[in-house]
């Protein structure tokens, strides 16, 4: 299976349902013999077995697939209803941004900005990573989980992603 099928499949489930015509739950489920039936629109011969490897070998845990139904487990710009249960995280978080996008956060603080939560990595290299999505020119941020947390910040683990609906300014700092 190909990145690129990885890639179609996380656009699919977190931002192109309606545009497929892909029919989710309240909480971001789909049938997988319907997300199947899509992808064989570019992927012909595509077949279940081959979504479940996509799913089984995708090193950043985006998907989830119970019995007849997949989603992507967190990412979504469009609206679900979330099913996390809040996690208490580890001491430091990252972040990996575009550096143009530091002024905005040193004033505002991170927001989830098109997506519905803030995304931290556990590890400074997976922040480098997500921030090189978005531009060469990347800032790795370190964010005070623990003493957020303790402020009143609800986290959720989803696989080796934390979520949470906002960072304030002061729980960030400059590391790279």
């Amino acid at each position: 299976m190909t990145k690129k099928q990885s890639k179609f499949l996380a656009f699919l489930l977190r931002h192109g349902a309606d545009e497929f015509n892909l029919r989710l739950d309240n909480h971001g489920w789909a049938q997988v013999h319907d997300v199947v039936g899509i992808m064989q629109r570019k992927n012909p011969g595509l077949t279940v077995d081959d979504l479940k490897y996509i799913v089984e070998t995708d090193s950043k845990e985006r998907y989830q697939i119970e019995n007849d139904r997949i989603r992507a487990r967190y990412g979504h710009s469009i609206k679900v209803e979330s099913r996390e249960i809040p996690s208490k995280p580890p001491e430091v978080l990252y972040h990996g941004t575009a550096r143009r996008n530091l002024g905005l956060i040193f004033s505002k603080g991170l927001r989830p900005m098109r997506r519905q939560y803030v995304h931290l990595s556990t590890n400074i290299e997976d922040a480098r990573n997500v921030g090189r999505r978005h531009s060469q020119n990347v800032a790795v941020l370190k964010i005070r989980a623990e003493d957020a947390h303790k402020s009143g910040i609800t986290f959720f683990r989803e696989s080796n992603t934390y979520l949470t609906k906002e960072i304030p300014v002061e729980f960030i700092e400059m590391m790279e």
